[in-house]
């Protein structure tokens, strides 16, 4: 970049994918050996930015300046990110080129803003403190020593007066009832940033004697939602777009804060001062968030949605986060015992195909092949390979699926390569027959079950064990975490629990409600569905519930019908009735009779060929 034209010189990668270090290097030393003339570098790949300034981060330096020989380089989003979401991604690049050029003119500034952090070490000032802030708005965040409520502890806590001044404390055993008296009796705002974390751990450590206090859990509930805002569901409204948006505090605030990140994973190991100016620095990211979200959220009349739907779930997100799961213990040792002795009986199926042992057989001789081209005298064979085909190595089933077999590819992965994944594999067995048939279902299966192995059966035994002898398991849940709406969940992720498949019924058999309960399920009919059909008014999908049409074929019908000239719809003498079961969908005529898992289904009534009783 020349600084009296601004002439910007561009230096297309020759990467079709993820480049080595070594393509790096190469790439560095053919074009970048020689800078005469060159007053700064833009880079657009974060590996080569890395490489160029020796930081490990890329996203997360920008707006700073960095050097390579001396000459300014920054990091900066790919045409590609901009045009994939302009929106979060073209203010980035603005940013970025505009800190370039203030570098080469001499008025770089680094990102960051001045803040006042005061840290509070007597419990007369906290005391003083929180009295005089009772009215007052305040973001809110808090430090733990982990992620779970049952085996955490709250370090500290700070509370945010402007997006510029915070105050922060430790919280000590004698500290915790001084702050829980603050809250039940505060009229002001708090503001925090993923309320499901910070409000999650509050409630449990200021009002619940323990994990199955249920009369703490809602008192706690009510006091620390009762005046309360999200900043994080705040910005999900404010920048949700298709290609999805980027909800973390430092994201947020980076053009504006910097990098201000420490290493967080052992609280215990920073020192008090650093601890407490991190913990201040983030609730002034929370209200600058606030400052620059919230407007916008009213602008494009969000405020309802936000008020109605999106708060009021967060409230069921912390009672789910701190009620948990019942585990039947018992029963998880022995769901994992038959899942091991199902994997090695699968295994044993495998390993004594036919095809398994022809494909260990070109394994081998293809490592003999690799093996003497690294060899200047002795020659190895085959036989002199210890390789065994490896059930979980995709690239041996490749061999399989598409070396010995030419079956079609289904899926790619992001690196072109055939998938060859679980549900993969039960589809190309579908294609074929025999042997070959027997052993892809025979993978697919052992794919589900080491994922159960390795997944949720450690989560099970992790669970927590609780005052009643019982186990629970707790998963963490976001509102606006997906691009959809969704909620998204981990640690473990419990909507994402194996189901309508003899391994998920083995899971489901692990929940069981304690003495004196009962599980309980409840589920919307087509509740999307539902909800779109109300919200859009379109014709076609009011017809689906006003006149019983199925919605999977009046959609296709209503998109595709030039490529069905011999579908028309159905008269009203002529509609569907719909029965579900379990997960699965009858559709029938009215004069139809139609028996299905023991019941038998007719237009007028439903008769239960078990029970002989009509339904």
């Amino acid at each position: 970049m020349k600084d009296k034209s601004q002439e910007i010189i561009l230096q297309p990668f020759p990467f079709n994918k993820e480049p080595t270090k070594k393509e790096l290097q190469e790439f560095i030393v053919e074009c970048l050996s020689d800078l005469e003339g060159i007053d700064g570098i833009l880079c657009t790949l974060p590996k080569l930015f890395k490489q160029l300034t020796g930081n490990s981060k890329a996203a997360a330096t920008l707006g700073y300046v960095l050097e390579y020989k001396s000459v300014p380089t920054a990091y900066i989003p790919s045409y590609k990110a901009i045009m994939y979401d302009p929106e979060a991604n073209q203010p980035k690049a603005d940013f970025a080129i505009q800190q370039l050029l203030s570098k080469i003119s001499g008025n770089y500034i680094e990102p960051g803003k001045e803040l006042k952090i005061t840290q509070l070490k007597e419990e007369t000032s906290i005391k003083e403190f929180l009295s005089k802030n009772l009215n007052t708005d305040l973001s809110v965040d808090i430090e733990t020593t982990g992620l779970k409520h049952f085996d955490s502890e709250i370090i500290s806590i700070s509370f945010g007066l402007s997006s510029t001044e915070a105050t922060a404390f430790l919280i000590t055993p004698e500290i915790k009832p001084i702050l829980k008296n603050y809250f039940l009796n505060r009229t002001g705002k708090n503001i925090y940033h993923n309320a499901s974390f910070d409000v999650y751990m509050l409630i449990y450590h200021l009002f619940m004697e323990h994990s199955l206090d249920y009369p703490g859990l809602l008192s706690g509930l009510d006091v620390m939602l009762y005046n309360y805002e999200d900043t994080m569901l705040i910005a999900y409204l404010a920048t949700n777009t298709c290609a999805g948006a980027t909800l973390g505090l430092k994201d947020l605030v980076a053009t504006s804060f910097g990098d201000y990140a420490e290493d967080v994973t052992d609280v215990t190991s920073l020192t008090v001062d650093t601890l407490l100016t991190y913990n201040g620095k983030d609730t002034c990211a929370t209200w600058e968030v606030w400052d620059t979200y919230h407007p916008k959220v009213l602008e494009d009349q969000q405020k309802e949605l936000y008020e109605t739907v999106f708060k009021d779930a967060q409230k069921d997100i912390i009672q789910m986060q701190l009620s948990g799961m019942p585990v039947d213990m018992d029963r998880v040792l022995e769901v994992d015992q038959e899942l091991n002795q199902i994997a090695n009986g699968l295994l044993e199926s495998i390993n004594s195909s036919s095809i398994v042992k022809e494909v260990t057989q070109l394994l081998r001789e293809e490592w003999a092949v690799k093996k003497n081209k690294t060899l200047k005298v002795k020659r190895v064979t085959s036989n002199d390979s210890k390789l065994e085909f490896n059930p979980n190595s995709d690239d041996h089933i490749r061999k399989i699926c598409y070396t010995l077999n030419d079956l079609p590819v289904i899926e790619t992965t992001a690196t072109g390569l055939a998938s060859v994944g679980g549900e993969i594999l039960h589809q190309l067995s579908q294609q074929t027959t025999g042997e070959l048939q027997e052993l892809l279902k025979n993978l697919a299966d052992l794919s589900k079950i080491y994922k159960i192995i390795t997944s949720f059966i450690p989560a099970l035994k992790a669970s927590h064990k609780a005052k009643d002898g019982w186990h629970y398991l707790y998963g963490n849940f976001k509102l606006g975490g997906t691009v959809s709406g969704r909620l998204s969940s981990n640690s473990p992720n419990l909507q994402n629990l194996p189901a309508n498949s003899i391994y998920g019924k083995l899971i489901k058999s692990c929940f069981k409600a304690p003495e004196g309960w009962l599980f309980v399920g409840i589920d919307f009919n087509s509740l999307e569905d539902r909800i779109s059909a109300l919200t859009t008014k379109d014709d076609n999908k009011l017809k689906v519930y006003i006149e019983n049409y199925d919605g999977h074929c009046l959609r296709a019908y209503s998109y595709f019908s030039d490529q069905m000239p011999d579908i028309e719809l159905a008269t009203s003498e002529e509609k569907c009735y719909t029965a579900n079961i379990g997960s699965t969908d009858i559709y029938f005529k009215a004069e139809d009779t139609i028996v299905f898992d023991g019941i038998k289904y007719s237009g007028e009534k439903f008769y239960d060929l078990y029970s002989n009783k009509t339904l």
